[in-house]
């Protein structure tokens, strides 16, 4: 059952994929302004439990050969599969990290129902962009700006925590003036340093 799994999942690449690595003898049959809808059409034909593979597949390849139409076939396969739309955005920035907001305002704009999903990993996966991210997020599609923003800081660590471990925060200082050793010498009190009450001038005991 696996190998047969195996066997779909390599055939359902090649063919996608086969448009991309066109021969020498055919390679400008297809045309940069074909290649998005071709990809997202291959995305579309493969099967439900390929279809994340495929896309990744077929991004890669494709921005690999063509950097310029990145945000052009992550839009396209985002607007007919927008359940791949967050794989697509990565496969494509993964290869042209210089294109992160186009690619992130095409794929959102592309699949709006599909913002959070996207913003999300793409901010996990360069959390150091996540404020460019969500930017442009925002641009593809405002009206999803609150949850664009929410899902941005959900996805980027906290910066009390790196690396999974948190950073011990010095503890709070108390007010007044902190305790001090007294100076000299301790003196031992005796009998003989005993002084004489005047009458009267005691403590009463009498419990009166």
């Amino acid at each position: 059952m696996k190998r047969n799994s195996t066997k779909s999942l390599v055939a359902a690449l090649v063919s996608a994929t086969s448009f991309v690595f066109a021969s020498s003898a055919s390679a400008d049959a297809i045309t940069a302004i074909e290649v998005p809808a071709q990809a997202a059409h291959q995305v579309a034909e493969a099967q439900s439990n390929l279809r994340a593979d495929v896309t990744k597949s077929v991004v890669t390849k494709a921005v690999v050969k063509n950097p310029t139409i990145a945000g052009a076939i992550v839009s396209a396969i985002a607007k007919e599969n927008p359940e791949v739309a967050a794989v697509a955005a990565v496969a494509a920035a993964i290869q042209d990290s210089k294109q992160i907001a186009v690619i992130t305002k095409a794929a959102v704009a592309a699949a709006p129902s599909q913002a959070v999903a996207i913003v999300s990993a793409m901010c996990k996966q360069f959390p150091a962009k996540s404020d460019l991210i969500s930017a442009a997020a925002v641009e593809g599609a405002p009206e999803a700006k609150v949850n664009i923003l929410t899902a941005a800081a959900s996805a980027v660590p906290s910066p009390a925590v790196v690396s999974g471990s948190s950073i011990a925060l010095p503890p709070p200082t108390s007010g007044g003036a902190p305790f001090t050793t007294p100076t000299g010498t301790p003196v031992e009190k005796t009998r003989s340093d005993s002084g004489v009450v005047a009458p009267g001038g005691g403590r009463d005991y009498s419990g009166g």
